[in-house]
């Protein structure tokens, strides 16, 4: 078997990965050179670098994410309890006052 037929049994999936040793020395020179370049533009690609701080902050978003979907829901859940109901209740006649009170006030200041 030549070169270019180990090669395309390899790329072909032929050869399995598990328990394989990468000769090293071969790596520097022709096709172990070329399966290098390909794996490190295929990782330069896919692979996304971080800093430390990305780290955190992308893992502290998702915190935050978490917390704000279960306030959501406390809110919600508030909202569909008798308190919620009533608060909503006392909301509705609130902005009914200010209403009624704007009418008056419109009455009262017409010379």
């Amino acid at each position: 078997m030549n070169e270019v037929q180990m090669a395309a049994m390899y790329t072909a999936g032929g050869i399995s990965s598990d328990h394989y040793i990468v000769p090293l020395l071969h790596c520097l020179i022709g096709i172990g050179d070329d399966i290098l370049r390909k794996f490190r533009e295929e990782v330069s690609e896919k692979i996304e670098y971080l800093t430390p701080e990305e780290i955190a902050t992308r893992s502290h978003l998702a915190e935050l994410e978490v917390k704000q979907a279960e306030a959501r829901q406390e809110c919600k859940d508030f909202g569909s309890s008798d308190e919620g109901k009533q608060l909503d209740s006392l909301v509705g006649k609130l902005k009914r006052a200010k209403t009624s009170l704007a009418k008056i006030e419109g009455f009262t200041n017409t010379p």
